[in-house]
């Protein structure tokens, strides 16, 4: 990155500025090294990062006492919350894995295919009295009420998005928002930050 200012970078960090910009430098060498977003999220908030926060737990403790769930999202604001990695029971889908795993001589390749998981979940929306649209909701819910913000994590920078602004992809009643994600019967919906979130910049 090439500094421009009215002092060196030097000077500016001998006197105590540019400190911004030694921080947004050292998130992306983390990127660069790999770090999870969580250790990303920890380091721009200055909080020593020892492990990842149990499941159901939030992923992080703001210095202002809040909570926050971390989460890798991409420039267009998307991000996944997996509802076949998860104990199903936390958020009201016991039985998706399996109804999921059932289908897999149908699927002729590696990974579920998205019209086959839009099948197996009106089927199992149908057979357990939900609609597929608020029972994505209800992931969604599932998993940013566990705080008090959403961390976005985005090309090594952070963003402190409210929970209330976050919406799902393609939320209808053909079940269009479950889509597959990696090799096997997993299942994911997509979230969608707001526009305009780079206004959360931490």
């Amino acid at each position: 990155m090439k500094y421009r200012g009215k002092y060196s970078l030097n000077e500016n960090l001998t006197k105590g500025r540019g400190y911004g910009l030694l921080k947004e430098n050292e998130a992306q060498n983390r990127v660069a090294s790999g770090a999870s977003a969580e250790e990303i999220a920890h380091m721009c908030y200055g909080i020593d990062f020892d492990k990842p926060a149990p499941s159901g737990q939030p992923d992080m403790k703001l210095p202002n006492g809040k909570t926050a769930e971390v989460k890798a999202c991409k420039s267009n604001g998307t991000f996944k919350m997996e509802l076949t990695k998860t104990d199903e029971a936390e958020y009201g889908g016991t039985g998706i894995r399996e109804a999921a795993k059932a289908t897999k001589p149908t699927w002729g390749q590696a990974s579920i295919p998205n019209p086959t998981i839009r099948q197996v979940m009106l089927d199992w929306c149908a057979e357990n009295g939900k609609d597929c649209v608020p029972f994505a909701e209800g992931v969604k819910d599932w998993y940013l009420n566990k705080a008090d913000y959403m961390i976005a994590v985005i090309n090594g920078e952070c963003y402190e998005i409210p929970a209330a602004e976050i919406t799902i992809k393609n939320n209808d009643a053909d079940a269009n928002a479950y889509t597959s994600y990696g090799a096997g019967p997993r299942i994911t919906i997509i979230g969608q930050l707001p526009s305009g979130y780079e206004k959360y910049k931490v």
